[in-house]
């Protein structure tokens, strides 16, 4: 007796992290529970079952007067981390800029919006059955309330 898979639909999920929340949550974590050990974070195991994984993350932006040894000095570590998400299969890797702040130090810039413009449009292509986001940015939160679509499981992590 033989079984055809033809007409059976492989649920597709997609999974859209900010690495910069993610890390930051990470580190608070440790900090509080582990006496500031640094975890690394296991791209393979993030990738899970998810058909696809995007991760979005902030490169810092070369500060004014800045030598190139000293940028590629603060900057290793994020392409470092990037590089390593790059070579796990069905993750994807897009990058916004990091700009200091006097008050709040580094912060994302166009993260978020690479993020809401990504979720929508595999939304609207109907390239996915289900997405869930990552994020410690509550402004995620407003649009999720305000549209209830089809196309999102409404599981959103505040971290």
């Amino acid at each position: 007796m033989s079984f055809s898979t033809a007409n059976v639909k492989h649920q597709v999920t997609y999974f859209f992290v900010d690495a910069g929340s993610l890390r930051a949550h990470l580190e608070q974590t440790a900090q509080r529970l582990f006496s500031g050990q640094k975890f690394e974070i296991d791209y393979k195991r993030l990738r899970g079952d998810y058909t696809k994984v995007f991760l979005y993350d902030a490169v810092p932006v070369r500060l004014h007067g800045e030598t190139d040894e000293d940028y590629a000095g603060r900057s290793s570590f994020i392409n470092e981390e990037l590089s390593a998400a790059s070579r796990v299969n069905g993750l994807h890797v897009y990058t916004g800029d990091a700009r200091y702040r006097k008050k709040k130090g580094n912060e994302q810039k166009k993260v978020d919006v690479l993020i809401a413009v990504d979720m929508l449009t595999h939304a609207f292509r109907r390239n996915m059955d289900s997405g869930f986001l990552l994020t410690g940015d509550l402004d995620f939160n407003v649009g999720f309330h305000a549209e209830q679509s089809r196309f999102f499981h409404r599981e959103v992590s505040h971290v």
